[in-house]
């Protein structure tokens, strides 16, 4: 799903856009991979992103293309997933992955 403006714009305000304490965010999310890093232009697209992510309920791609919310239904398969692809190249520039806190995410 390619997201519109105004929920990307809750999106980064709930992952804490702009500064923050990372304590402050709360609890992490524990089925929910945050994308980091994602090749700009436009080259990324959720497609892409489910041959990575095998096993993901749903892929959310704001307008901007360099990040990602990754769901799976089961944090076994979302951790699984965390460890295999942390850091690895994709499309030439490594990715960045983190939990993101659960109320950005709920």
């Amino acid at each position: 799903h390619v997201l519109p403006a105004a929920p990307r714009d809750a999106l980064e305000g709930a992952l804490g856009r702009g500064g923050g304490d990372a304590a402050a965010a709360g609890e992490r999310s524990d089925r929910v991979v945050l994308v980091k890093n994602l090749p700009g232009g436009g080259a990324v697209t959720a497609e892409d992103l489910g041959t990575l992510f095998d096993g993901a309920e749903e892929i959310l791609l704001p307008p901007s293309r360099t990040v990602a919310l990754v769901r799976f239904l089961h944090a076994a398969d979302a951790k699984k997933a965390f460890r295999r692809l942390a850091y690895r190249r994709f499309k030439h520039v490594p990715l960045y992955l983190e939990w993101p806190p659960e109320a950005a995410v709920c």
